[in-house]
């Protein structure tokens, strides 16, 4: 019985929305949004334009935000939406870079990363309309530091194989400081 009811709730809570819901590039749904996150300009930040190929879930909430998009392929990232008598607005969003040494901790062995994180509303704690980047690993070049810049990560991001051009500053946006070094949080997820 106790199986049952657990496979009963799971179930229920699949259909409420609390899992989130995998959908294509093209469901109207993830393109709203999309619409929503590139009329807020969000490379200006340092976020990449999301790729079509993605793997692309929607999770519906009623708490800090309304709509956020979980979004993974070469990064993997977090999108997240307010509704509005006229659409959704972008509230926040969240890009992680993996890196290919890893990292051991008394949590565990992690893969490096470098986070970018920018909210206009609370969602995950971070300092408002500030471009917080973390890193989390044992590079001495990034490792304790508190004035990470898109300028100071792009030559490691480079390093690491990714497309910098497709970031932010390459774009001509200005140098934004970083809020802070966070610690790792790799065993569980951001948000």
């Amino acid at each position: 019985m106790t199986r049952t009811f657990i496979l009963v709730c799971l179930a229920l809570l699949a259909g409420c929305g609390f899992t989130p819901q995998k959908l294509p590039y093209t469901d109207p749904q993830v393109q709203e949004l999309l619409r929503a996150t590139e009329a807020a300009s969000t490379n200006r930040f340092g976020f990449t334009p999301v790729a079509t190929s993605a793997d692309i879930r929607l999770e519906k909430s009623s708490g800090a935000y309304d709509r956020m998009l979980h979004i993974y392929g070469r990064t993997s990232r977090t999108i997240a939406f307010r509704k509005q008598a006229d659409g959704f607005t972008w509230i926040g969003e969240q890009e992680i870079y993996r890196g290919p040494k890893q990292y051991t901790t008394v949590d565990g062995t992690f893969f490096e990363e470098v986070c970018l994180t920018y909210e206009l509303q609370r969602v995950a704690h971070y300092k408002l309309n500030h471009l917080n980047i973390s890193y989390s690993g044992e590079d001495t070049r990034l490792a304790h530091k508190e004035d990470l810049s898109l300028q100071t990560i792009q030559p490691i991001l480079k390093e690491w194989g990714y497309d910098v051009e497709q970031i932010g500053a390459a774009n001509g946006s200005q140098p934004i400081r970083s809020e802070t070094n966070r610690t790792s949080s790799a065993a569980g997820s951001r948000r």
